[in-house]
């Protein structure tokens, strides 16, 4: 659950002037999978701010846990260049619990992010596997001759001679 305080631009002379419909305030927990998304089918997102803090609740009351398992360290409070990459220009993004990070000296709890929505084409969102704590392996990437060779019996003779030895 997120908190989101949104700000109508439709009347602004700002916003007319530089196409922004609405501008949104949102505050979540970190420890969640959180999607960030504008409504209008051909806008996109720009990110205004993206802070960390180690507040227990966010501002519509939510606990919050702490984060200790994130991918990279930092206590650096701005989060704007990790959430520029995720979702600026997007329509919607998502973020994960290992997209912030762990910082040794207090773990960070909430995220506050101010976005803009406006008029445009939007660009996709990164493409990326959302694991949710399981475990993934690549597969090799080196064929198993044994196998190709136990394969290529139905191999003409003219195409066999091109196989490895096994």
């Amino acid at each position: 659950v997120r908190e989101s305080f949104a700000e109508d631009m439709s009347e602004s002379a700002d916003a007319q002037r530089n196409g922004a419909w609405q501008r949104k305030t949102l505050e979540f927990c970190i420890s969640a999978h959180q999607k960030i998304f504008c409504e209008g089918d051909k806008e996109r997102m720009e990110i205004l701010q993206a802070v960390y803090n180690r507040k227990a609740r966010t501002a519509g009351g939510e606990e919050c846990k702490t984060l200790d398992d994130g991918t990279r360290e930092s206590c650096d409070i701005d989060g704007g260049q990790m959430v520029k990459e995720q979702c600026e220009g997007t329509k919607q993004c998502h973020l994960m619990r290992s997209d912030h990070p762990r910082c040794p000296d207090g773990a960070f709890t909430v995220m506050r992010l101010r976005i803009q929505c406006s008029a445009g084409e939007p660009r996709p969102e990164p493409l990326r596997t959302p694991t949710f704590g399981v475990v993934t392996t690549t597969a090799p990437t080196l064929p198993d001759v044994a196998e190709l060779v136990r394969q290529a019996v139905h191999l003409p003779e003219a195409a066999r001679q091109y196989l490895p030895e096994a």
